[in-house]
């Protein structure tokens, strides 16, 4: 064998490899495209799943209650519900699944908002006409104790670890003016008054109790509270004119807010202290809520007789339903079955109850026949 013949094997034996390797390469490339990136999945695994699409709202039920239903909020175990029956001088206890009033409070007042802590166990009741927050023990229905606040407290919020109770006093004292009164939960007293602009409403506290949000209806502004530096307002955002409530997301980045002058809402950014949206709903929008999973956003429409739903996402409205007359608040069971809607002027006074209808996904058959 000569020296140039010994040197041809080795070059045919790297030009079979170099061949191989392009064809493993290719046929590892083609299985790629047919397996999909986990990494990848993963990651967006953290995002909110798109979900179902939101259909419709298909009214199944309705609760006669005591006169001016000027509130309603689910407890939260999502079996019970509550209503604040401003001109019956009654609160009702309501059962989620059958719609059975279980027990009414009689009061010597008229009730306005509610609030719930310890999981429950005691609710927080405003009373419009007496500058009073009743605590009430929601297993018996009895009274722990009446709380004077400043004048005509309306909304009442606690934070999510329960120790502050923030009340919104609609008409301004002589000698404070306008103020949010801060509750001691522990004590049961009141702790402080926060000195606002003008009319506070609606409040939100973010998920870490660090912050609140006052809408201060008299005016375009909404308010940040910094909780742990002595309830000491540190932010002063202009929103649109008669921002009314505030409801804010799981994650404490948006907040959403109805302008009750301005006929619309507007989706802020907590992390930027910036509006990223608007959108116009019906006339004098009231109350707002969040879906249970987030991805929508319940508009009562005061003055249009109407509920209007908005996709947080896109801040799109998806639909638009009829309710009773003027409704003036929106609460979700947690589960997300059903959406309670309270008709303030409607005689006799009503609850409507909806259920969500979504979209059917497709069955997708795999290679064996069966559903994948």
């Amino acid at each position: 064998m000569s020296v140039r013949a010994g040197w041809r094997f080795p070059l045919d034996l790297l030009l079979c490899l170099i061949l191989a390797s392009s064809f493993a390469e290719a046929a590892a490339a083609k299985a790629r495209k047919r397996t999909p990136d986990t990494t990848a999945s993963t990651r967006q695994s953290t995002a909110m799943a798109p979900g179902p699409k939101l259909l419709n709202l298909k009214r199944v039920a309705i609760v006669k209650v005591a006169d001016g239903p000027k509130s309603i909020e689910v407890m939260p175990d999502g079996k019970r519900v509550w209503t604040n029956n401003l001109y019956g001088n009654r609160t009702q206890m309501i059962d989620a699944a059958t719609g059975a009033i279980q027990r009414t409070m009689q009061w010597n007042g008229e009730p306005v908002e509610a609030e719930f802590t310890e999981h429950g166990k005691k609710a927080w009741v405003s009373l419009y006409d007496k500058q009073t927050v009743l605590v009430i023990d929601t297993d018996t229905g009895g009274l722990i104790r009446s709380i004077k606040v400043g004048k005509v407290p309306k909304v009442v919020t606690a934070s999510p670890d329960g120790r502050w109770v923030y009340v919104a006093n609609w008409e301004p004292s002589a000698k404070q003016g306008y103020t949010v009164s801060v509750i001691n939960a522990a004590r049961l007293e009141v702790a402080a008054h926060i000195k606002v602009p003008s009319i506070p409403r609606g409040m939100a506290f973010t998920p870490d109790g660090r912050f609140a949000y006052i809408a201060i209806m008299g005016s375009s502004v909404l308010l940040k509270v910094d909780v742990a530096a002595g309830h000491k307002a540190v932010g002063r955002y202009s929103v649109g004119a008669g921002p009314r409530h505030v409801v804010i997301d799981r994650a404490g980045r948006y907040l959403y807010v109805s302008l009750n002058s301005a006929d619309a809402v507007v989706k802020f950014d907590t992390a930027t202290n910036r509006m990223v949206a608007r959108t116009r709903v019906g006339n004098q929008p009231r109350t707002i809520e969040l879906s249970a999973d987030g991805r929508h956003l319940f508009v009562c429409n005061n003055q249009d007789n109407t509920l209007s739903v908005l996709e947080t996402a896109s801040m799109r409205q998806v639909l638009k339903v009829a309710t009773g007359y003027h409704p003036i608040s929106v609460a979700v069971t947690p589960d997300g079955r059903q959406v309670w809607v309270a008709n303030y002027a409607e005689r006799p006074s009503t609850l409507w109850v909806y259920e969500p209808v979504y979209e059917t996904p497709a069955l997708v058959v795999g290679a064996a026949g069966g559903p994948r």
